[in-house]
Protein backbone atom coordinates (compact mmCIF):
# COMPACT_ATOMS: atom_id res chain seq x y z
CA UNK A 1 0.00 0.00 0.00
CA UNK A 2 1.38 3.50 -0.69
CA UNK A 3 2.25 6.00 1.44
CA UNK A 4 -0.72 7.70 2.49
CA UNK A 5 -1.33 11.39 2.38
CA UNK A 6 -3.28 14.09 3.53
CA UNK A 7 -5.79 15.73 0.81
CA UNK A 8 -9.10 14.47 3.51
CA UNK A 9 -10.44 18.05 2.25
CA UNK A 10 -13.87 15.84 1.65
CA UNK A 11 -13.39 14.48 4.92
CA UNK A 12 -14.74 17.69 6.98
CA UNK A 13 -14.52 15.55 10.25
CA UNK A 14 -10.80 14.35 9.81
CA UNK A 15 -9.97 18.03 8.80
CA UNK A 16 -11.58 19.39 11.68
CA UNK A 17 -10.42 16.96 14.40
CA UNK A 18 -6.61 17.85 13.55
CA UNK A 19 -7.66 22.06 13.02
CA UNK A 20 -9.47 21.94 16.64
CA UNK A 21 -6.12 20.02 18.20
CA UNK A 22 -4.55 22.04 21.26
CA UNK A 23 -1.10 22.68 21.15
CA UNK A 24 0.33 20.75 24.19
CA UNK A 25 4.07 21.03 25.56
CA UNK A 26 5.81 18.09 26.18
CA UNK A 27 9.18 16.86 27.15
CA UNK A 28 8.74 13.05 26.52
CA UNK A 29 6.60 11.26 23.73
CA UNK A 30 5.04 8.97 26.45
CA UNK A 31 3.94 12.17 28.54
CA UNK A 32 -0.14 12.07 27.20
CA UNK A 33 -1.42 8.54 26.84
CA UNK A 34 -4.62 6.73 26.12
CA UNK A 35 -6.46 9.00 24.34
CA UNK A 36 -5.01 12.20 25.91
CA UNK A 37 -3.43 12.87 22.36
CA UNK A 38 -6.60 12.99 20.46
CA UNK A 39 -7.36 16.79 21.60
CA UNK A 40 -3.65 17.47 22.37
CA UNK A 41 -0.84 18.18 19.61
CA UNK A 42 1.97 17.33 20.89
CA UNK A 43 5.65 16.80 19.32
CA UNK A 44 8.09 14.92 21.83
CA UNK A 45 10.44 17.98 23.41
CA UNK A 46 8.97 20.47 21.94
CA UNK A 47 8.18 22.82 24.98
CA UNK A 48 7.33 25.91 22.89
CA UNK A 49 4.58 27.58 21.83
CA UNK A 50 5.53 29.45 18.40
CA UNK A 51 7.35 26.08 17.60
CA UNK A 52 4.30 24.19 18.37
CA UNK A 53 2.38 26.77 16.63
CA UNK A 54 4.31 26.17 13.43
CA UNK A 55 3.95 22.62 13.10
CA UNK A 56 0.79 22.17 13.64
CA UNK A 57 0.01 24.47 10.48
CA UNK A 58 2.70 22.68 8.90
CA UNK A 59 0.76 19.03 9.39
CA UNK A 60 -2.76 20.81 8.98
CA UNK A 61 -1.27 21.36 5.68
CA UNK A 62 -0.93 17.91 4.73
CA UNK A 63 -4.16 16.83 5.93
CA UNK A 64 -6.36 19.85 4.52
CA UNK A 65 -4.06 20.26 0.68
CA UNK A 66 -2.79 16.75 0.32
CA UNK A 67 0.82 18.06 0.60
CA UNK A 68 2.88 14.90 0.83
CA UNK A 69 6.14 13.82 2.99
CA UNK A 70 8.79 15.76 1.36
CA UNK A 71 5.93 18.61 0.96
CA UNK A 72 6.19 18.38 4.96
CA UNK A 73 9.54 17.67 5.58
CA UNK A 74 10.54 21.32 3.21
CA UNK A 75 8.13 22.97 5.83
CA UNK A 76 9.73 21.16 8.73
CA UNK A 77 13.25 22.18 8.01
CA UNK A 78 12.27 25.96 7.68
CA UNK A 79 10.59 26.09 10.70
CA UNK A 80 13.95 24.41 12.43
CA UNK A 81 15.86 27.25 10.54
CA UNK A 82 13.57 30.07 12.00
CA UNK A 83 12.74 28.05 15.32
CA UNK A 84 16.41 27.00 16.15
CA UNK A 85 15.10 23.98 17.57
CA UNK A 86 17.37 20.87 18.53
CA UNK A 87 15.86 17.41 17.69
CA UNK A 88 16.78 15.23 21.09
CA UNK A 89 20.38 17.23 20.63
CA UNK A 90 22.13 18.97 18.40
CA UNK A 91 24.37 16.31 17.50
CA UNK A 92 21.03 14.97 16.10
CA UNK A 93 19.94 18.05 14.84
CA UNK A 94 22.11 17.59 11.31
CA UNK A 95 21.85 13.33 10.79
CA UNK A 96 20.02 12.87 7.87
CA UNK A 97 18.87 9.15 8.79
CA UNK A 98 17.43 10.79 12.54
CA UNK A 99 15.72 13.91 10.31
CA UNK A 100 14.01 11.23 8.06
CA UNK A 101 12.83 8.93 10.61
CA UNK A 102 11.82 11.66 13.05
CA UNK A 103 10.00 13.68 10.21
CA UNK A 104 8.36 10.63 8.98
CA UNK A 105 6.78 9.87 12.57
CA UNK A 106 5.30 13.36 12.86
CA UNK A 107 4.11 12.97 9.37
CA UNK A 108 2.78 9.75 9.25
CA UNK A 109 1.16 9.56 12.70
CA UNK A 110 -0.84 12.65 12.74
CA UNK A 111 -1.93 12.23 9.03
CA UNK A 112 -3.16 8.76 10.18
CA UNK A 113 -5.07 9.39 13.22
CA UNK A 114 -6.89 12.17 11.72
CA UNK A 115 -7.90 10.18 8.68
CA UNK A 116 -9.14 7.38 11.13
CA UNK A 117 -10.73 9.52 13.57
CA UNK A 118 -12.45 11.24 10.77
CA UNK A 119 -13.66 7.75 9.43
CA UNK A 120 -14.98 7.03 12.72
CA UNK A 121 -18.04 9.83 12.58
CA UNK A 122 -19.43 7.36 9.80
CA UNK A 123 -18.06 3.88 11.14
CA UNK A 124 -19.66 4.27 14.48
CA UNK A 125 -22.79 4.35 12.88
CA UNK A 126 -23.03 1.06 11.30
CA UNK A 127 -23.81 -2.44 13.85
CA UNK A 128 -20.33 -3.68 12.32
CA UNK A 129 -16.96 -3.55 11.50
CA UNK A 130 -14.52 -5.16 9.84
CA UNK A 131 -10.84 -5.14 10.40
CA UNK A 132 -8.56 -4.64 7.55
CA UNK A 133 -5.17 -5.30 7.79
CA UNK A 134 -2.79 -3.08 5.56
CA UNK A 135 0.79 -2.40 6.58
CA UNK A 136 2.87 -4.14 3.86
CA UNK A 137 5.96 -2.14 5.17
CA UNK A 138 6.95 -4.45 8.78
CA UNK A 139 3.71 -6.56 9.05
CA UNK A 140 2.44 -7.34 12.78
CA UNK A 141 1.41 -10.88 13.15
CA UNK A 142 -1.27 -10.24 15.60
CA UNK A 143 -2.48 -7.62 13.17
CA UNK A 144 -2.96 -10.31 9.98
CA UNK A 145 -4.61 -12.29 12.65
CA UNK A 146 -7.47 -9.61 13.07
CA UNK A 147 -7.69 -9.10 9.12
CA UNK A 148 -10.55 -10.36 8.44
CA UNK A 149 -12.64 -10.06 11.49
CA UNK A 150 -16.33 -8.24 11.82
CA UNK A 151 -17.03 -7.42 15.20
CA UNK A 152 -20.20 -5.47 16.41
CA UNK A 153 -19.32 -1.49 16.76
CA UNK A 154 -20.07 -1.64 20.24
CA UNK A 155 -17.44 -4.34 21.71
CA UNK A 156 -15.36 -3.17 23.80
CA UNK A 157 -12.82 -4.36 22.04
CA UNK A 158 -12.73 -1.78 19.25
CA UNK A 159 -11.77 0.60 22.28
CA UNK A 160 -8.47 -0.38 22.30
CA UNK A 161 -8.43 -1.98 18.71
CA UNK A 162 -9.62 0.60 16.29
CA UNK A 163 -6.44 1.44 14.24
CA UNK A 164 -4.05 2.76 13.86
CA UNK A 165 -2.91 -0.05 16.45
CA UNK A 166 1.10 0.81 16.84
CA UNK A 167 3.54 3.15 15.05
CA UNK A 168 3.28 2.97 11.35
CA UNK A 169 0.22 1.10 11.22
CA UNK A 170 -1.63 1.42 8.31
CA UNK A 171 -4.69 -1.02 8.70
CA UNK A 172 -8.12 0.26 8.40
CA UNK A 173 -11.75 -0.55 9.49
CA UNK A 174 -14.56 -1.20 6.99
CA UNK A 175 -18.35 -0.66 8.17
CA UNK A 176 -20.79 -3.72 7.47
CA UNK A 177 -24.45 -3.33 7.60
CA UNK A 178 -26.71 -5.79 8.55
CA UNK A 179 -28.20 -6.36 5.09
CA UNK A 180 -24.28 -6.54 4.29
CA UNK A 181 -23.57 -8.86 7.10
CA UNK A 182 -26.83 -10.98 5.37
CA UNK A 183 -27.00 -14.84 7.59
CA UNK A 184 -23.25 -14.27 8.33
CA UNK A 185 -22.75 -14.22 12.45
CA UNK A 186 -20.28 -11.94 13.38
CA UNK A 187 -16.88 -12.90 14.94
CA UNK A 188 -16.70 -13.08 18.96
CA UNK A 189 -13.53 -10.28 19.87
CA UNK A 190 -10.11 -12.30 20.56
CA UNK A 191 -10.27 -12.75 23.99
CA UNK A 192 -6.90 -11.88 26.11
CA UNK A 193 -6.25 -15.76 26.64
CA UNK A 194 -6.75 -16.40 22.50
CA UNK A 195 -4.36 -13.54 21.40
CA UNK A 196 -0.92 -12.66 21.80
CA UNK A 197 -1.55 -8.60 22.88
CA UNK A 198 1.02 -6.20 20.77
CA UNK A 199 -1.13 -3.60 20.67
CA UNK A 200 1.63 -0.89 23.14
CA UNK A 201 -0.24 1.09 25.40
CA UNK A 202 -0.04 4.41 23.77
CA UNK A 203 -1.84 3.22 20.94
CA UNK A 204 -3.99 1.37 23.21
CA UNK A 205 -7.21 3.91 22.32
CA UNK A 206 -9.67 4.35 19.80
CA UNK A 207 -8.41 8.05 18.60
CA UNK A 208 -12.21 8.04 17.14
CA UNK A 209 -14.26 8.09 20.50
CA UNK A 210 -11.89 9.93 22.12
CA UNK A 211 -12.38 12.53 19.26
CA UNK A 212 -15.82 12.46 19.25
CA UNK A 213 -17.62 10.21 21.22
CA UNK A 214 -19.68 6.87 20.85
CA UNK A 215 -22.76 6.76 18.77
CA UNK A 216 -25.44 7.59 21.72
CA UNK A 217 -27.98 10.59 22.46
CA UNK A 218 -26.24 13.98 22.37
CA UNK A 219 -28.47 14.10 25.85
CA UNK A 220 -25.85 12.19 27.25
CA UNK A 221 -23.18 14.56 27.69
CA UNK A 222 -25.21 17.24 29.27
CA UNK A 223 -24.68 16.37 33.04
CA UNK A 224 -21.15 17.51 34.34
CA UNK A 225 -20.97 14.58 36.05
CA UNK A 226 -20.19 12.36 33.69
CA UNK A 227 -16.81 14.06 32.89
CA UNK A 228 -13.97 12.57 35.42
CA UNK A 229 -10.22 13.34 35.41
CA UNK A 230 -7.93 11.37 33.50
CA UNK A 231 -4.88 12.72 35.14
CA UNK A 232 -4.49 12.03 38.99
CA UNK A 233 -3.38 15.07 41.25
CA UNK A 234 0.27 16.13 41.01
CA UNK A 235 0.77 18.79 43.54
CA UNK A 236 3.60 17.00 45.14
CA UNK A 237 5.25 15.50 42.29
CA UNK A 238 6.33 18.73 41.46
CA UNK A 239 7.95 19.61 44.78
CA UNK A 240 6.24 23.01 44.53
CA UNK A 241 5.62 25.70 47.14
CA UNK A 242 2.44 26.26 48.45
CA UNK A 243 0.33 29.44 46.22
CA UNK A 244 1.11 32.09 47.67
CA UNK A 245 -1.80 34.80 47.74
CA UNK A 246 -0.94 38.53 46.85
CA UNK A 247 -3.07 41.29 46.25
CA UNK A 248 -4.70 42.08 42.61
CA UNK A 249 -3.65 45.05 40.79
CA UNK A 250 -7.07 45.80 39.86
CA UNK A 251 -10.41 45.77 41.71
CA UNK A 252 -13.37 43.81 41.86
CA UNK A 253 -16.45 44.69 40.20
CA UNK A 254 -19.90 45.34 41.40
CA UNK A 255 -22.28 41.80 41.73
CA UNK A 256 -24.91 41.96 39.68
CA UNK A 257 -27.26 38.94 38.22
CA UNK A 258 -28.10 40.85 34.98
CA UNK A 259 -26.62 39.04 31.98
CA UNK A 260 -27.08 42.04 29.68
CA UNK A 261 -25.20 44.11 32.27
CA UNK A 262 -22.59 41.60 32.88
CA UNK A 263 -22.24 41.23 28.99
CA UNK A 264 -21.43 45.09 28.85
CA UNK A 265 -19.35 44.87 31.49
CA UNK A 266 -16.72 42.26 29.16
CA UNK A 267 -17.22 44.88 26.46
CA UNK A 268 -16.31 47.70 28.67
CA UNK A 269 -13.38 45.77 30.23
CA UNK A 270 -11.86 43.68 26.96
CA UNK A 271 -12.87 45.90 23.87
CA UNK A 272 -15.39 43.77 22.60
CA UNK A 273 -17.38 40.23 22.69
CA UNK A 274 -14.06 38.54 22.60
CA UNK A 275 -10.86 38.89 24.23
CA UNK A 276 -7.08 37.13 23.44
CA UNK A 277 -4.26 36.96 26.37
CA UNK A 278 -0.93 35.59 25.18
CA UNK A 279 0.32 33.67 28.39
CA UNK A 280 3.91 33.34 29.69
CA UNK A 281 4.37 30.71 27.25
CA UNK A 282 3.45 32.24 24.34
CA UNK A 283 0.30 30.65 23.86
CA UNK A 284 -3.47 32.92 22.77
CA UNK A 285 -5.54 32.39 24.44
CA UNK A 286 -9.56 33.81 23.32
CA UNK A 287 -12.03 33.95 25.65
CA UNK A 288 -15.60 34.48 24.73
CA UNK A 289 -19.01 35.43 26.05
CA UNK A 290 -19.65 32.10 25.98
CA UNK A 291 -18.17 31.40 29.42
CA UNK A 292 -21.32 34.34 30.57
CA UNK A 293 -24.11 31.67 28.83
CA UNK A 294 -22.25 29.17 30.98
CA UNK A 295 -22.83 30.43 34.03
CA UNK A 296 -25.79 31.75 33.40
CA UNK A 297 -27.10 27.91 32.62
CA UNK A 298 -25.31 26.96 35.81
CA UNK A 299 -28.25 25.85 38.68
CA UNK A 300 -26.40 27.84 40.91
CA UNK A 301 -26.22 31.41 38.81
CA UNK A 302 -23.07 33.45 38.56
CA UNK A 303 -22.48 32.61 42.39
CA UNK A 304 -20.51 36.01 42.78
CA UNK A 305 -18.16 35.21 39.20
CA UNK A 306 -19.13 38.64 37.49
CA UNK A 307 -17.02 40.09 39.83
CA UNK A 308 -14.23 38.51 39.23
CA UNK A 309 -14.20 39.29 34.98
CA UNK A 310 -11.46 42.47 35.67
CA UNK A 311 -9.00 39.71 37.50
CA UNK A 312 -8.86 37.51 33.93
CA UNK A 313 -6.14 39.38 32.04
CA UNK A 314 -3.85 39.41 35.50
CA UNK A 315 -4.30 35.43 36.10
CA UNK A 316 -3.50 34.13 32.59
CA UNK A 317 -0.97 36.86 31.33
CA UNK A 318 0.74 36.99 35.18
CA UNK A 319 -0.09 33.62 36.87
CA UNK A 320 1.52 31.70 39.65
CA UNK A 321 1.54 27.97 37.34
CA UNK A 322 -0.25 26.67 34.49
CA UNK A 323 -1.71 23.75 34.54
CA UNK A 324 -2.89 21.04 31.58
CA UNK A 325 -5.89 18.36 32.76
CA UNK A 326 -7.49 15.55 30.53
CA UNK A 327 -11.09 14.22 31.11
CA UNK A 328 -12.83 11.58 29.82
CA UNK A 329 -17.05 11.25 29.45
CA UNK A 330 -18.01 8.71 30.93
CA UNK A 331 -20.67 7.20 28.89
CA UNK A 332 -19.50 8.55 25.10
CA UNK A 333 -15.44 7.92 25.96
CA UNK A 334 -15.03 11.33 24.40
CA UNK A 335 -11.90 13.10 25.75
CA UNK A 336 -11.62 17.10 26.72
CA UNK A 337 -8.63 19.40 28.00
CA UNK A 338 -9.08 21.71 30.55
CA UNK A 339 -6.49 24.11 30.89
CA UNK A 340 -5.94 26.26 34.55
CA UNK A 341 -4.17 29.31 35.15
CA UNK A 342 -2.66 29.23 38.92
CA UNK A 343 -2.40 32.18 40.37
CA UNK A 344 -3.29 33.06 44.73
CA UNK A 345 -5.54 36.51 45.04
CA UNK A 346 -6.41 38.22 48.29
CA UNK A 347 -9.26 40.21 48.15
CA UNK A 348 -10.57 41.64 51.71
CA UNK A 349 -10.63 38.31 53.08
CA UNK A 350 -11.93 36.14 50.13
CA UNK A 351 -9.28 34.28 48.43
CA UNK A 352 -9.58 33.52 44.63
CA UNK A 353 -7.44 30.62 42.98
CA UNK A 354 -7.64 31.13 39.30
CA UNK A 355 -9.05 30.25 35.84
CA UNK A 356 -10.31 27.24 34.42
CA UNK A 357 -10.26 27.30 30.76
CA UNK A 358 -11.98 24.59 28.52
CA UNK A 359 -11.66 23.47 25.55
CA UNK A 360 -14.08 24.49 22.41
CA UNK A 361 -14.00 23.82 18.70
CA UNK A 362 -11.53 26.57 17.78
CA UNK A 363 -11.11 28.23 20.96
CA UNK A 364 -11.24 28.29 24.73
CA UNK A 365 -13.72 29.69 26.80
CA UNK A 366 -13.73 30.46 30.78
CA UNK A 367 -15.62 27.98 32.56
CA UNK A 368 -15.25 29.25 35.85
CA UNK A 369 -13.12 31.60 38.07
CA UNK A 370 -12.16 29.69 41.38
CA UNK A 371 -12.21 31.46 44.81
CA UNK A 372 -12.37 29.70 48.09
CA UNK A 373 -9.70 28.14 50.29
CA UNK A 374 -5.96 27.66 49.92
CA UNK A 375 -6.55 24.22 50.00
CA UNK A 376 -9.50 24.29 47.51
CA UNK A 377 -6.61 26.85 45.14
CA UNK A 378 -4.62 23.80 45.25
CA UNK A 379 -6.89 21.39 44.18
CA UNK A 380 -6.81 23.02 40.69
CA UNK A 381 -3.47 21.27 40.40
CA UNK A 382 -4.21 18.73 38.31
CA UNK A 383 -3.09 16.93 35.46
CA UNK A 384 0.33 17.98 33.46
CA UNK A 385 1.76 21.16 35.15
CA UNK A 386 3.16 22.66 31.74
CA UNK A 387 4.85 26.20 33.56
CA UNK A 388 5.81 27.72 36.84
CA UNK A 389 6.88 30.99 37.83
CA UNK A 390 10.43 30.13 39.40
Amino acid sequence: MPDIVGNFGSMDEAVRYFRDKKNIPTRRWDELLHGMNAPAFTIAGATEEAFLADMHKAVAAAIEKGETLEDFRQRFDDIIRRQGWKMSGAEKADNAGYRAWRTSVIYHTNVRTAYMAGRWETLKHFPYLKYKHNTVNNPRKDHQEWDGLIIATDDPWWETHYPPNGWGCRCTVIGISKQRLGTQKPDAAPTPAMRDEKVPAEWRYNVGIAAFGRAIEKTATTDPRDWLPMDPYFPDHYDRPDIPFDAPTVPLAPRTDSIPEIRQRFRDLFGGDSVTFIDPTDAVMSVTQAMITHWAEKQGGFEGREAYLPLLREIIEDPYEIWVGFERHQRTGKVRIRRRYIKGLMVGKKKIGGVVLDSIPGEWVALTMFHGSPTGAKNLRTGRMTWFRK
